[in-house]
C-alpha cells in the first residue's frame, strides 16, 4: 500500500483526500496518480486553485465535458514521466479521431489536471512548460466544442480545445497515453 503524501497534502488539507490503494510493485510512484471516487473536473479545478495556481477556462465548455470511457470508483493511472507532452513524438500530428482508432487509453482532462497538480506539488514546476507544448486530452471531449487541450502560458494554466478531426501542424498538441488500474 502506498500513500502519496507529497502529492496529496493540498487535497487532504481541503477534504479532497485520496484513499490508500494497492499497486503492483513495478510502478514507480512519480508516474502514478490516484483518483478518488467522485473526483471530477470541478473538484480537480478547485484543488488546483487551492494550491494558489491560476487556471483559465471557458465555463460553458467545462459544463459540456464528457469522457470517452467512464472510469468508476477509486482508480489509478500510470503515464510516461514527461514534463512536456510534445517530447513524446509517437502520436504527434494525429487527430483525436485517429488516436481513438488506435485502441489505446488516453488521458482525460480531469486526469491531466490532477497529473499537473501532482507534478507541481512534488517539484514546484509545471508540465508543458516549454513554448508551444500542450497536452491533447484525447480521453475527453467538449460536446459541440472539440478535444480539450491544456497548456501553460507564463504562470497560468489554460484549458482550450481543438476540433476532433483536425491536427495542428508540428508537435504542439500531443496526447498522453495512460494505463488505468483499479
Amino acid at each position: 500500500r502506498i500513500i502519496y503524501d507529497n502529492c496529496f497534502k493540498a487535497w487532504n488539507t481541503h477534504d479532497l483526500g485520496i484513499q490508500k490503494i494497492s499497486l503492483p510493485e513495478h510502478f514507480p510512484t512519480e508516474q502514478i496518480i490516484l483518483i478518488e471516487e467522485g473526483m471530477n473536473i470541478y473538484s480537480a479545478i478547485e484543488a488546483y486553485r487551492l494550491c494558489s495556481r491560476k487556471i483559465e477556462c471557458n465555463a460553458d465548455m467545462i459544463k459540456s465535458l464528457e469522457d470517452y470511457t467512464e472510469r468508476k470508483g477509486t482508480y489509478g493511472i500510470r503515464a510516461k514521466k514527461l514534463v512536456n507532452a510534445h517530447d513524446d513524438i509517437e502520436f504527434a500530428g494525429k487527430t483525436t479521431q485517429e488516436l481513438l482508432q488506435t485502441g489505446r487509453t488516453w488521458m482525460t482532462l480531469t486526469e491531466r489536471l490532477l497529473f499537473e497538480l501532482h507534478h507541481f506539488v512534488t517539484t514546484g514546476k509545471h508540465l508543458d512548460s516549454e513554448d508551444f507544448s500542450s497536452t491533447l486530452c484525447t480521453g475527453s471531449k467538449f460536446k459541440d466544442y472539440g478535444t480539450p487541450i491544456v497548456r501553460l502560458h507564463y504562470d497560468t494554466l489554460f484549458i482550450d480545445c481543438v476540433p476532433p478531426d483536425i491536427a495542428r501542424e508540428g508537435n504542439d498538441d500531443c496526447p498522453r497515453e495512460v494505463m488505468v488500474f483499479q
